[in-house]
Formats: C-alpha cells, structure tokens, sequence
C-alpha cells in the first residue's frame, strides 16, 4: 500500500510496458479485422458493407472503483468475445461479439493514462507517456499486416483466436499489476489502521464521498455526456455515410479507391479541435465535449475504413 509515486523506477517501468501492450491488444484488435473480410464475405455470403459493420461496432463498444479492479473484470470477457468471434456461424453472432469485444476492451483505453499519472510525477510523466502512446497507434498498424498475413495463409477465425490468445496472455500479466490508485490504496490503509488499533480511521477521500451511492455517482456522469454524444452522434453519422458510400460503389461498378472513405475524416478533423477551448466561460469546454468526440470517432473509423481498403487492394 506504498505511495505509487515512490514506487521503484524498475518496478514503474515494467508497469509502463504492461499497460502499453494490454492497450495495444485492444487496438490491434479494431484493425486485425480487415485481414479476414474476403474470407468473411465469402463464408457468411455478404456484401462488403456488412461485414465492415463489424469495425464500426468494435469502435462504438469503446463509447463504455480501483482501476486494477475496472481492468480484471473487463479484461477477460474482452478475450473471451473473441473466442466468440471465432466461432460464430452467422454474421449476426460475429458482428454482436465484436461490439462486446470492444466494449469490455475499452479499459485500457480509459485506465492505463491514469495509471501513469498515479506513479509517475509532472517531470517524469511525460516521458512515460510518451512511450505508452505508441500503443494504440502501433495496434492499428500492425493489425492489417498480421491480419493479411493469418487471411491469406490459414482461416479467417485464426484472426480472433489470435486476438484471444494475446489477451488472454495479457489478462495474467496485468493481473500482477498492483492498485495504484490513491483513494482506494488510502481506504485500504484507513481499513488496516482501524483493524489494527480499534479506531475508526477514514480517508479525506472516503469523508467527502460518504453517501453518495453507485446510482448518486451514475446519474452525475450522464449529465455530463458531452464525449458519449458525440461518439454517438459520429457512429450514426457513418451509418448514413456509408450508405452513401454503397451508392457511390454500385454507380462506379463495385470499385472506389480507398480514399473514398476520407470524407469524413475531413469533418472530425475539424470538429475534434473545438473541443480544445481553454480560458473561456466554463459552459464552453463542456458542450464542446461533443463535437471532440464526434471528431475523435469520425477521424478513427475513417482512417480506420482507409486502412483495410488500401490493403485490400
């Protein structure tokens, strides 16, 4: 229950890696796809559009007490949707296993930053971060070369049950990350004084906390669901673009170059920034929430479609 910040710099640093592969698992993931979809057409008997539908429902998955608790509970059913995914015998099963997969893969997207921030202080911290974001930028490009590689020389299931094995692997490793999260380490201390002494002691954390329910603290955060509307907004948005794109692919004889899912990418890359307002009235930064995640989602699952066609070509 040591302070994480005076944590060795050995045992900080074989955290960091951790974190970063876990995160590049989920990542790789949402791109490891597209090596698999001719196959996937092929044995599902449909259209391209359908089976890409199952990129779109990873990424909405993301839109999702401790953080070692958050990532063990979520963690292990992320690898078991991806079992899932490999034996599914209709699209309808792949395409649901693969929204569950991303949606129970989203902790280390939201957890892993905080853990750095728990062990590491502002002049450290940005070297660790600097290390650990080459992870959800690698994913996506690894995905598509072990993706191709697995499709083109054995099924299209050996492309999930890879998934599954890596984050099965990755589920025992963070496993034996410890808590690092200050008010539950605090409320755990506070638990042992009070064991040991007979008094009651209690964290400021706990204190200032008391009363507020699980409901109190989920009603708190759905009023201010500013980043949550807008991934949901981008996701709709991409349905009827893409039903664009269908129409543009028939009137051109079933081709398009893949830069022809870009439009969008154009939209989010103007709509994330505005979501960066500082030193204005605070309503500003909470309703520009929404546009940021729009931007964020547009700008993914574009460059995401952009990827899987350019190595489908």
């Amino acid at each position: 229950m040591a302070n994480p910040l005076n944590w060795s710099q050995v045992r900080k640093w074989t955290i960091v890696p951790t974190i970063a592969v876990a995160t590049l698992c989920v990542a790789f993931g949402s791109s490891v796809y597209a090596g698999g979809i001719k196959q996937m057409e092929e044995y599902f008997e449909v259209s391209t559009e359908v089976v890409t539908v199952g990129l779109s429902v990873y990424v909405l998955g993301f839109a999702m007490f401790g953080r070692r608790l958050v990532h063990l509970v979520t963690y292990l059913p992320f690898a078991v949707f991806h079992l899932g995914c490999g034996a599914a015998r209709n699209i309808e099963t792949l395409i649901i296993c693969r929204f569950f997969a991303g949606l129970f893969g989203s902790a280390p997207l939201t957890n892993s930053g905080g853990v750095i921030s728990d062990m590491f202080s502002a002049s450290e911290r940005a070297l660790a971060i600097s290390f650990f974001a080459l992870a959800p930028f690698a994913g996506p490009v690894l995905g598509p070369i072990i993706g191709g590689f697995v499709g083109e020389n054995t099924t299209w299931r050996w492309l999930f049950w890879i998934e599954a094995i890596f984050s099965g692997v990755m589920y025992v490793l963070y496993a034996l990350v410890p808590e690092s999260y200050a008010p539950v380490l605090l409320r755990w201390r506070a638990e042992k004084l009070s064991k040991d002494t007979g008094l009651i002691y209690r964290s400021e954390y706990e204190i200032k906390t008391s009363g507020q329910s699980l409901g109190h603290k989920l009603s708190v955060n759905i009023m201010r669901p500013g980043v949550g509307i807008g991934m949901l907004s981008g996701i709709v948005l991409n349905f009827f673009f893409n039903a664009k794109y269908v129409r543009d692919l028939n009137a051109n004889g079933g081709s398009l170059p893949p830069e022809a899912r870009l439009p969008l990418c154009c939209i989010g890359g103007c709509s994330l920034p505005i979501g960066l307002f500082r030193d204005v009235h605070w309503i500003v930064p909470i309703l520009a929430a929404v546009p940021f995640g729009l931007g964020m989602v547009l700008c993914f699952l574009s460059m995401t479609n952009y990827m899987v066609d350019a190595y489908l070509m």
